[in-house]
């Protein structure tokens, strides 16, 4: 799900065409790296209606092994009956699965154990269900 937030930062104004192929090419990486505001312990994202066109992730959802504490990220897909409710602690990977439909509109809440400010850098691999073409795992990002 937290692929589809990238998607949203990166392709907001973007044309609904442009946006599925940003999308496209995240999932085509393998996924992507995420910095997210944290203010006293919190931070929070709706994004945009994304166009998705069904598609259908396993990821892994994984907190730089730099921070500290325990992460805790809910996500629900508002056109959608995806959801995501997670304790995450760094390094630890949390795998999830994605079953879109047409459009997806994320809402993502995050509570840090620390209630300090920080950005949230968190590696969010995905590949379809029947796993990635190169082998690799998606909770480790690429190397680099």
């Amino acid at each position: 799900m937290a692929t589809l937030v990238a998607a949203a930062i990166l392709a907001s104004a973007l044309p609904a065409q442009a946006q599925i192929f940003e999308l496209m090419r995240i999932v085509g990486e393998g996924g992507t790296w995420l910095g997210l505001p944290v203010t006293a312990g919190r931070a929070s994202f709706v994004g945009a209606a994304v166009p998705v066109a069904g598609l259908s992730l396993d990821g892994c959802l994984r907190v730089w092994d730099g921070h500290s504490g325990e992460w805790t990220v809910r996500a629900e897909d508002k056109l959608g009956g995806s959801r995501l409710d997670v304790t995450a602690m760094p390094g630890q990977p949390v795998r999830f699965e994605f079953r879109g439909g047409l459009q997806a509109q994320l809402d993502v809440q995050v509570e840090w154990s620390e209630a300090r400010d920080t950005t949230l850098h968190v590696w969010v691999g995905v590949a379809p269900p029947s796993g990635r073409d190169d082998g690799r795992d998606s909770c480790q990002p690429p190397p680099g």
